[in-house]
């Protein structure tokens, strides 16, 4: 139930990144390359993150919608929220 939880937040970041609305946000308050650039260093400490996130109070679901807006890879985000999960 929690890893579902987890998923389901995940792909509502994926989901927004496509609404228009969303996409003109992003656009207004950071250039092509700020984006770029949070894309990279997400995905590369997504793992970490995810776990640490885990047992932070109040970062999980910012996190997790983040990860999905910035595209981390799925198979990424899904094994590390259930490692997560599994150890909480």
């Amino acid at each position: 139930g929690i890893w579902a939880g987890d998923l389901g937040l995940f792909m509502m970041g994926r989901l927004a990144r496509r609404v228009p609305a969303v996409a003109r946000w992003i656009d207004r308050r950071w250039s092509p390359a700020q984006v770029r650039a949070m894309e990279i260093r997400l995905t590369r400490g997504a793992p970490a993150a995810i776990l640490a996130s885990r047992f932070a109070p109040g970062t999980r679901v910012l996190l997790y919608v983040a990860a999905g807006v910035c595209r981390v890879r799925p198979a990424t985000f899904a094994l590390s929220a259930a490692a997560a999960a599994l150890l909480w």
